[in-house]
């Protein structure tokens, strides 16, 4: 059922909408970290070091995937909050014509980029780099299915529907471990395995969500003669979705200039092992990131602009909170997190190191995503890109440099961490108090 958050207890509504979110991210990471854990203790070290070197080139594509279906959502949730029904219809069929079309595009630059950019750009060799391939396009496969799964769970959420897209996944969780049970351990089929059972999840994960939404959904469902692209709703969403496609891409891009750094001094499985775990911390803070930019999106449509602040003060104490007790545990039990993938020696006290380290500065993570979801909510999509952007370049610079110049060799990887999350707040902050991110809200006044 459609749900408005325009009215009503504010706190109740965002913590109610957020926790499917919540338990989905969860979802999506426990069958990531699974699969590294499956692959790391019954193909070896070596597997686990490609799927990790995997992670920024997948997230990629991927961040192409989530920045225009942000996009289309943003001018979703604004038509809804403001009652305009015929539109939100009109941003459906958009979204969907959109998206598939770019999914098979993507699809296709993957498969034929693969080799050049593991080879060159990651700085992946021998062995490293044929699993690294191997495993990416095979994976790639599922890209198209992502960009549908995306477009569907984001449209659903405008509407207030942060329930269903946990259903799609536990479907497609539990299909995912089971696959890779079968086809790693039972078959043994190696890395390739892991590969295809995460192609057939997704591609369930991705039919399942758009049948859901064609039949349970009456102010999201489209029939095949109101299936067009209008061509005004579908450039709010680029022109929204384009800021949110660089912001996602800076991010990977980012993660790959690091991973080439990770590759170079030796810790590649165990670095893969340590984002596997935080990823899984830091679930609450995407849950929250995502619940704030809808709230915030509704709200903006409907001029409740005292709603948005109160909702921002609110999230940011209980997320606050919730991320102070997970560092804790993290910082206490960093060494038997990392132990799960089965690396060993070297591989092991990287993973360590870098756990160790960042979980004590979660908190500056997740004070900034929240922030920002607020004005990404609001349409002011320019400024997240830029804040994304320049935080991640200036993490590079202090992580090479350091490493390079200033001694501290691999561990430069996490110490420069904090630098680069304590600038992004901060950066939010003067952003936030300026009012300015509330003029960007323009999908609303459609007339």
């Amino acid at each position: 059922m459609e749900q408005s958050m325009t009215q009503g207890p504010i706190r109740k509504q965002i913590i109610l909408f957020t926790l499917p979110i919540m338990l989905s991210i969860f979802l999506q990471q426990f069958y990531s970290m699974v699969d590294s854990i499956i692959v790391g203790n019954y193909v070896g070290e070596l597997a686990l070091a490609a799927v990790g070197t995997n992670v920024p080139a997948v997230g990629l594509f991927t961040g192409v995937a989530i920045g225009m279906t942000t996009g289309c959502s943003i001018v979703a949730s604004q038509l809804f909050g403001a009652k305009k029904g015929d539109d939100v219809k009109k941003a459906v069929a958009s979204s969907l014509i959109l998206n598939i079309i770019l999914g098979i595009v993507v699809t296709f630059i993957a498969e034929v980029l693969a080799g050049v950019f593991f080879k060159y750009v990651l700085n992946a060799e021998g062995e490293l780099l044929e699993n690294a391939v191997l495993y990416f396009r095979i994976y790639c496969i599922a890209l198209v299915f992502q960009f549908l799964y995306n477009t569907v769970t984001n449209l659903l959420r405008s509407v207030g529907d942060s329930k269903a897209g946990l259903y799609f996944l536990l479907i497609s969780s539990g299909m995912n471990i089971v696959l890779d049970l079968v086809f790693v351990i039972v078959l043994k089929t190696g890395i390739a395995g892991a590969a295809v059972a995460t192609v057939i999840s997704q591609a369930v994960a991705g039919i399942v969500s758009l049948i859901y939404m064609e039949t349970k959904h009456e102010a999201l469902k489209v029939s095949l003669s109101e299936l067009k692209y209008d061509r005004e709703i579908g450039s709010l969403a680029i022109k929204f979705g384009i800021p949110v496609i660089i912001q996602q891409c800076a991010i990977y891009l980012g993660q790959i200039v690091v991973q080439r750094l990770v590759n170079t001094f030796g810790m590649t499985a165990g670095y893969a092992a340590a984002i596997r775990v935080e990823n899984i911390v830091l679930i609450p803070v995407f849950a929250f990131n995502a619940g704030m930019s809808m709230f915030a999106g509704q709200n903006v449509g409907a001029g409740e602009w005292k709603r948005v602040s109160d909702g921002l003060k609110n999230i940011v104490g209980i997320g606050f909170g919730i991320c102070a007790l997970l560092s804790i545990v993290t910082f206490v039990f960093s060494r038997p997190l990392i132990s799960l993938f089965g690396v060993t020696d070297d591989a092991m006290w990287a993973g360590y190191g870098y756990l160790h380290f960042c979980s004590c500065v979660f908190w500056i993570f997740c004070v900034y995503m929240i922030i920002n979801a607020v004005m990404q909510g609001a349409g002011d999509v320019t400024f997240t890109m830029f804040n994304s952007f320049s935080g991640l370049v200036i993490r590079c610079a202090v992580a090479y440099v350091m490493a390079y110049f200033l001694g501290f060799g691999g561990s430069a990887v996490w110490v420069s961490v904090p630098i680069s999350w304590g600038y992004s707040l901060i950066l939010s902050l003067f952003r936030y108090r300026s009012g300015k991110w509330k003029e960007k809200a323009v999908a609303a006044r459609r007339g």
